[in-house]
């Protein structure tokens, strides 16, 4: 597994503005690097959702729920809360941990195995406005 790409892939969320209710650049992000490795997906709204290859309704499904959006920026933050920074052992910024990194994660796993004739199915799921639990969203 290339965990470099993941690790760019986290940077470049930060680097979006997604406070909830905005989620549009993000979910586009999660889009097209999905459709990078070759992972079909669907778009309701700003939520990402994709399943697994071998996708079969009678066996039980895992799903693999992050979050795209952020609380917004709070007002004593030191640094630009849109920078991941350049760090090679850490990242930075709005959204790197919760839920980010979750979401880097979670994708980095499901790109791993997706194709694979699992005793489950797997999906990804990539909601937003689980800030606020808005209509769009979680």
């Amino acid at each position: 597994m290339e965990y470099g790409k993941y690790i760019e892939l986290l940077r470049s969320l930060v680097r979006i503005p997604r406070v909830t209710g905005d989620e549009g650049a993000a979910a586009d992000r999660m889009e097209a690097f999905l459709a990078g490795e070759g992972v079909a997906c669907a778009r309701v709204r700003n939520n990402v959702l994709a399943r697994s290859r071998h996708f079969d309704p009678a066996k039980r499904t895992l799903a693999l729920d992050a979050h795209l959006d952020t609380v917004a920026p709070a007002a004593g933050y030191t640094r630009d809360p849109f920078d991941p920074g350049e760090d090679p052992e850490k990242v930075w910024g709005l959204g790197a941990n919760d839920d980010g990194g979750s979401v880097a994660a979670m994708t980095a796993a499901f790109c791993a195995l997706w194709e694979r004739d699992l005793p489950v199915n797997l999906m990804l799921v990539l909601t937003c406005e689980e800030e606020r639990s808005g209509p769009n969203g979680a």
